[in-house]
């Protein structure tokens, strides 16, 4: 059974599992008006969540881990359980070197990846995008 991800954090917060983001918006309002059902629940998953990352810090020594979506909605809620979980999970090296902080371009994030995805063969090469390849081939032999 999942500990972290909209269903528990919306089960936990007394919301049904299938209200899906509106549950998770309706836990994240109870938390900010001091609701301590809901401020369980985020706890619950933040601790969850700190132990999930203790393990890929441990194996995988990143300096830095950006929470999206809805990990990055819920951050200022589960900082404190998360970072608790990570200083006694992870080894003191790696953990004493990595940052965990909410992504900044919100939920237009992968969008906005995929736009730069796609839009990057424009920016390297603009020349090839504007002429035929024939136009260019007769420019650069001349």
């Amino acid at each position: 059974m999942p500990v972290v991800g909209a269903g528990p954090l919306g089960a936990l917060g007394g919301r049904p599992r299938e209200r899906g983001r509106a549950g998770v918006d309706a836990v994240l309002r109870e938390a900010a008006s001091g609701s301590a059902t809901a401020i369980a629940a985020l706890d619950h998953v933040g601790r969850w969540l700190g132990i999930g990352l203790a393990s890929l810090v441990n194996v995988l020594d990143p300096r830095l881990i950006v929470l999206g979506g809805l990990f990055g909605r819920i951050h200022p809620f589960v900082i404190r359980p998360l970072t608790v979980e990570l200083d006694r999970r992870a080894l003191a090296a790696p953990r004493a070197l990595v940052r965990v902080v909410p992504a900044t371009l919100g939920v237009d994030a992968p969008l906005l990846g995929a736009a730069e995805v796609a839009i990057e063969p424009l920016l390297a090469d603009p020349a090839a995008w504007v002429m035929p390849r024939e136009t260019l081939a007769d420019l650069a032999s001349a």
